[in-house]
């Protein structure tokens, strides 16, 4: 699996305060190991209309994953903590780990941190790993392409199946996101992701994901009629040049 380099920090509409991970690079540069952003945000960057939650996850490789974990407590900005689904009074049960491959959990000590939570996923239990060079040490922060990530994402979903055990990432929700927001049901694009971007063994998952997505059509004003109504699909529309 691939992972490409992102020369953008994360967008505006999630205001990270000035050197908010420094503290966190550090350890991980420490260590030789890359930044790799996996989760929400990750399928957020990637073009999905995903609302980000509490926490930032990390990719992690699993043979360093303690010491990491005890090098970032040892600077205070983090503390370990429980997965906070588990504390919750309504549970949300895809968020809670049940496999026998444990993540870690840390909160922040700062004061108003935007994000309260780091997780950290070793490779075995989020199916990707962090096989990539930085080539940009002002911004060394990588994520997946969204083949690789699709991929880890359609292997965590057939484990859960397989095994009757929860990720804790809610692989599902995030595939059926991708097809949604990229349009991955729309012919040309479909026969493109299956053909080429899927491996074999995830390909028929894959294809059923897509076949059973159901897309509501666009409501638009219909003059004649003089209502809205449900009439095209987003990729049905022409698209209007702008004057100059």
């Amino acid at each position: 699996m691939i992972i490409k380099e992102t020369m953008e920090t994360i967008t505006s509409e999630l205001p990270i305060c000035t050197g908010y991970l420094d503290t966190t690079l550090e350890v991980f540069n420490r260590h030789d190991h890359p930044l790799v952003l996996v989760g929400t945000l990750a399928v957020t960057w990637s073009g999905v209309n995903s609302l980000p939650r509490d926490e930032i996850d990390l990719l992690v490789r699993p043979g360093e994953l303690e010491v990491i974990v005890q090098d970032l407590v040892a600077l205070g900005d983090w503390v370990i903590c429980e997965n906070p689904a588990t504390l919750e009074l309504i549970r949300d049960t895809s968020l809670i780990n049940t496999t026998s491959i444990r993540d870690v959990w840390l909160t922040s000590s700062i004061e108003h941190p935007f994000f309260h939570h780091l997780r950290l996923w070793p490779e075995t239990l989020y199916k990707l790993q962090t096989r990539a060079k930085l080539l940009r040490t002002d911004i060394p922060i990588l994520v997946p392409t969204i083949q690789a990530h699709l991929d880890a994402l359609l292997n965590q979903a057939r484990a859960e199946t397989d095994s009757r055990q929860r990720t804790g990432n809610a692989p599902k929700l995030h595939i059926q996101n991708f097809v949604r927001y990229l349009y991955l049901d729309w012919v040309p694009n479909r026969e493109w992701i299956l053909a080429s971007k899927i491996s074999d063994i995830n390909r028929p998952l894959m294809r059923s994901t897509i076949e059973n997505f159901q897309r509501k059509q666009l409501i638009l004003w219909d003059p004649v009629l003089e209502k809205s109504v449900f009439d095209k699909m987003p990729w049905e529309l022409s698209i209007k040049r702008q004057a100059g």
